[in-house]
């Protein structure tokens, strides 16, 4: 799972991991809000919200759970260990773990006989036609023609092997996908200065002297500089370090930051970092300026020599450039530069910090020749996919049961481990793939009753931005208007105390009535038989505290809701589309996202009750056609960029749903609009691509979040979109947060 406030919003059962989450910024010598963080924006409301109205389920029969065969204690501990075994590294996305994780899944979905996607006798509709990638081509792929980085290699690879064709690879639905960056071979940074009537060049080693950020745009630079200060343009706090200056193509220096750090007083948010410390903001706003570069130094005022090293290179932020070439800086260099023309950066920093007012100066006499080369790392990654429909009898509508087998490798940016290593990820997610194939084993046993078909997909990239679920929304193996829901599994392996977080309960009126009517004990059957279950030596020790009788798989639990089908997890994408969605989760730990979260810390007494509760809201969902109509949550007063909350400034709201799978740096793509909500006014609507706002370019997500910090209610917008190839151009007026 990706760290969002709907996970943070329970953290409070582990206060250690909560303040870890609320601080690592502050005890980072940088600050980035790569994607992952924005989430923190976007994430579903916790708390026990009344859904608009719930529908009166007495006419559905009785649960049809008693005719399900037992659920299997042991067959989701085995899932699990191997899933969570060292064997497979972590499972990263484009990385020999995860392609092993990818078969695991295709094995067990072709020994239960789930049907591949394309399939003649999967639906009435036209088998595949929804999706333009919907299976592998049968042949898995070289691993060296899989970890090819470059974009034709990763294609080529789709056809380099044919000597699996008798593997599980027709279940993958693959496509191609950026997974980060690394430094190309032409980074460099020389600095022409004054040297009496002529100039003495100086050049700098990038890795020693200088790095490229993760966001930066690939390109070179001649130019003069300009000192900018923090590189912080504010209506809200009324401080602008560009309000004196035009950059007119310089190269902007800015320090990391922001004034008064260490100032309770500050009204920077006193000592709490903004967003305005943020370095990608740093190189928008140098951008929308007029920079044609940005440098970025230490502030040494508040931080020591030893907080001046160069930041590695991040992943995700490489998913989307910022639009022009941006590095980081170290003091030694920025120190020169400003020397040169007689200046020193810590009373540059303390003017600023002690007046409160911006000190931007040009430096016509230095002059910086820059490169920056990074290189997009490209891989041919996949979801699982399998079909259950009944023998003989074709059906028209489906259920999606999904979650993601990724996890973070070896660690990268998203670790919280002080320490390297593997990260096994047994509850993100092993446990909820375990939940996943264990709820396929049960209705396999029955799936000639079904009356709605089960797409069960293990998602590919969910940590790097929900890859894999972004590219099915898009191309669906089944039409989205034919999927009456997405259940999604994500972190449900370390219940407590009975208890499980349900969000999406707003998205459809029949889903909290679902949830009740499945939570109680069942009359029989769906229990855990006495063969399958774990003995005490046998089950996992640590964390867990469920009883025998929720190792039973029997309700009830004390489940918490949230009605907003937004969060940084699968189901989010779906919920864009106006499916309806339903998250679980168990909560937060200590071992969230460190090379601790093994397979002996899972609760699998309290896995084992997730998934006897999930397979009785299917049992309500496929052995009957009861409908199922989608709603927009009426708690969606957080939501997504330019929504209810994500960026919103001062309370504005422009009402967009996101669209993830839009290509990096070119805009930001939605995949609809709130009801009625400025941006719905305004004309826009799916597939657009935002690439400009207020006057602002926007290459990305992070970009327009930025521009609408800076917003009020009330405020009139002109927005530019791509449509179909063609620019167009609205007018908007933001409303307020919560507007209806």
């Amino acid at each position: 799972m990706r760290p969002d406030s709907f996970k943070q919003a329970h953290a409070a059962q582990d206060p250690e991991d909560t303040e870890y989450l609320k601080n690592r910024h502050s005890r980072r010598p940088f600050v980035v809000l790569p994607l992952v963080l924005v989430f923190i924006l976007t994430a579903v409301s916790g708390g026990k919200v009344q859904c608009e109205k719930t529908a009166d389920l007495t006419a559905i029969p009785a649960l049809r759970s008693s005719s399900l065969p037992s659920l299997s204690e042991k067959n989701i501990l085995t899932h699990l260990k191997y899933l969570a075994s060292d064997e497979l590294e972590g499972r990263a996305t484009g990385e020999e773990g995860g392609y092993l994780a990818a078969d695991y899944i295709a094995d067990e979905f072709k020994k239960l006989g789930l049907l591949e996607p394309g399939s003649a006798d999967m639906s009435t509709t036209e088998p595949g036609a929804a999706g333009t990638s919907t299976a592998g081509s049968g042949t898995r792929g070289s691993k060296d023609a899989r970890h090819g980085v470059a974009e034709t290699d990763a294609k080529s690879a789709r056809n380099a092997r044919s000597d699996k064709a008798d593997r599980s690879d027709n279940y993958l639905q693959r496509f191609d996908a950026t997974i980060g960056v690394r430094l190309g071979e032409e980074n460099s940074l020389k600095i022409a200065f004054p040297n009496g009537l002529g100039t003495v060049e100086s050049t700098y080693v990038c890795g020693e002297d200088f790095i490229p950020f993760s966001f930066s745009s690939t390109g070179s630079v001649l130019a003069s500089l300009t000192f900018a200060g923090y590189g912080i343009t504010s209506e809200q706090y009324g401080y602008d370090d560009y309000s004196k200056a035009a950059l007119n193509g310089n190269v902007a220096l800015v320090m990391r930051h922001e004034p008064g750090e260490t100032d309770s007083s500050s009204v920077f948010g006193g000592k709490t970092l903004t967003h305005y410390a943020d370095l990608r903001y740093k190189a928008t706003n140098a951008r929308d300026h007029g920079a044609s570069a940005v440098m970025v130094t230490i502030d040494p005022l508040n931080h020591t020599p030893e907080e001046d090293e160069l930041m590695k290179l991040q992943a995700r932020e490489g998913l989307g450039d910022c639009g022009v070439p941006a590095i980081q800086i170290k003091q030694h260099v920025a120190e020169a530069i400003l020397r040169a023309q007689g200046l020193e950066l810590r009373e540059l920093q303390a003017r600023i910090d002690s007046l409160r007012a911006p000190n931007t100066i040009t430096l016509p006499s230095v002059r910086a020749t820059l490169r920056a080369d990074l290189v997009k790392e490209r891989r041919n990654v996949a979801n699982v996919v399998g079909i259950l429909t009944p023998r003989g009898r074709k059906v028209s509508e489906y259920v999606v049961v999904g979650a993601h087998y990724d996890h973070l490798g070896r660690g990268g940016e998203s670790s919280l481990s002080k320490e390297g290593g593997i990260h096994n990820g047994a509850d993100d997610n092993a446990s909820g793939v375990s939940a996943m194939l264990e709820l396929a084993r049960i209705f396999a046993a029955k799936r000639d009753s079904l009356k709605r078909g089960i797409v069960f997909i293990g998602f590919v990239g969910e940590e790097i931005g929900v890859l894999g679920s972004s590219f099915y929304a898009d191309n669906p193996v089944v039409p989205l208007e034919k999927t009456t829901l997405m259940l999604n599994l994500d972190m449900v392996g370390r219940m407590r105390e009975h208890k499980l977080y349900a969000a999406g309960v707003g998205s459809s009126p029949v889903i909290k009535g679902l949830i009740e009517r499945a939570n109680v004990s069942p009359s029989g059957g769906n229990q855990t038989s006495s063969s399958e279950k774990l003995d005490g030596t046998a089950q996992a020790k640590e964390g867990a505290s469920g009883s025998l009788d929720q190792g039973d798989g029997v309700a009830p639990l004390k489940i918490e809701t949230s009605e907003s089908g937004y969060g940084g997890s699968d189901h989010f994408p779906f919920y864009g589309k106006n499916v309806p969605v339903l998250f679980f989760f168990t909560g937060a730990h200590e071992d969230y996202h460190k090379v601790t979260d093994d397979w002996e810390k899972i609760n699998v007494d309290g896995l084992a009750s997730v998934v006897g509760l999930s397979s009785r809201i299917l049992a309500d969902l496929v052995f009957t056609d009861m409908p199922v109509p989608f709603t927009r949550a009426a708690a969606d007063t957080v939501g997504p960029p330019g929504g209810e909350g994500y960026g919103r400034g001062f309370g504005a709201r422009f009402g967009i749903v996101p669209d993830f799978g839009g290509e990096p740096g070119k805009g930001a793509k939605i995949s609809g609009t709130s009801e009625g909500s400025p941006a719905e006014k305004a004309g826009l609507k799916a597939g657009d691509v935002i690439v400009k706002f207020a006057g602002k370019t926007v290459t990305g997500l992070h970009d327009l979040s930025y521009v609408l910090r800076e917003k009020k209610p009330g405020d009139k917008v002109e927005v530019v979109v791509l449509r179909d190839g063609k620019e167009i151009i609205f007018k908007a007026k933001l409303d307020r947060k919560g507007a209806k």
